[in-house]
């Protein structure tokens, strides 16, 4: 029950957070130097033409009168408004581009969390040893680079010097995928078109290892720091004497506890992933939140500003709430405090 109720805790700050969210960055862009209504008119459009287009989208009335309807149509109806730029519903351009984007910081995320683990515990187990310098140098290389370098950098050598990759997008044109979820490689697992799962893969390859880096740097350092801590403990030394096996003592004795701050991580990361992907989607061409963003961005289209970071926000906040259930799990003396 106390487990529950820590969760439920979680969730019910989330509501305050986001709302805050919304109405800051909603009040920030109103008095900002620019008129988006003007961008989306065009340079020739005269000034009846603008303002028949703030009538229809509402900006005509005063700022109070905006941003309760925007939270009201928020609440009760899922309705973030139509896009200035796409002059489509913005939630169901979100609902077409989320999958795309998820299943890249997923990816990402569990690829990078996974290596991590296993490269720390490496190095750790060979501490002061050639490979714990090489492993923490290239850790330390990829936390310090930035993924848009590492992007254009895999771009060159895996494409245009290699010709093994795809440059760009999701998947190759033409090729025909069902859509189920909007997860490509989960929707051609459940139709069995194995064709078209592979070219997703090859697709996937580089943007992922990109997004990847930093996560598997970051959880390289905490793994290899805890599981130092926890080698040299007293029940470790003492499973070491009666002759338990060095791989028992590390994968099941020791790789629990030496995990309890790392798993910390991991919510923080997701965040980190999650904004990375602005700027790796534009570079790769995906079709996903980052690039429907950024493309926002320049067209000055507010609303789908707010609705793309109110889904991050969510996302983090959802992130965070994993990494203490994780933790919680890890360690349950997390549960009481």
């Amino acid at each position: 029950m106390r487990f529950i109720r820590v969760i439920a805790i979680r969730l019910a700050i989330l509501v305050p957070t986001l709302l805050g969210l919304v109405t800051i960055m909603f009040f920030l862009t109103y008095y900002l130097p620019a008129d988006p209504v003007a961008v989306a008119a065009g340079p020739m459009a005269t000034p009846e033409q603008i303002e028949t287009i703030k009538e229809r989208y509402g900006f005509d009335q005063p700022i109070y009168v905006q941003y309760v309807r925007y939270i009201r149509d928020i609440v009760l109806r899922g309705d973030f408004g139509t896009s200035l730029y796409t002059h489509r519903s913005i939630r169901e351009d979100l609902a077409n581009r989320i999958p795309a984007t998820l299943e890249l910081a997923l990816i990402s995320l569990i690829l990078g969390v996974f290596a991590g683990i296993v490269s720390g515990v490496v190095t750790a187990t060979r501490r002061n040893g050639a490979t714990d310098h090489l492993i923490r140098a290239i850790s330390i290389a990829a936390i310090s680079i930035a993924p848009f370098w590492i992007a254009i950098e895999l771009q060159m050598i895996f494409n245009y010097k290699l010709r093994l990759l795809p440059l760009i997008g999701r998947i190759t044109a033409g090729t025909q995928v069902e859509s189920l979820t909007g997860l490509y490689l989960v929707d051609t697992l459940i139709t069995g078109n194995w064709s078209a799962m592979g070219d997703a893969c090859l697709h996937l390859v580089l943007p992922v290892v990109t997004l990847a880096l930093v996560p598997w740097g970051i959880i390289t350092r905490f793994s290899r720091a805890g599981m130092l801590g926890v080698l040299s403990s007293d029940y470790v030394l003492y499973a070491r004497a009666m002759g338990v096996s060095h791989n028992k003592v590390v994968w099941k004795l020791a790789l629990k506890n030496a995990l309890v701050g790392t798993v910390a991580q991991v919510g923080l990361l997701f965040g980190f992933v999650l904004a990375s992907t602005f700027v790796v989607e534009k570079i790769f061409m995906w079709p996903g939140i980052g690039a429907y963003a950024l493309e926002s961005i320049l067209y000055l289209d507010f609303k789908v500003v707010f609705a793309v970071s109110l889904w991050a926000g969510v996302a983090y906040a959802l992130g965070a709430l994993l990494a203490d259930v994780l933790q919680m799990v890890v360690d349950p003396r997390e549960v009481s405090r």
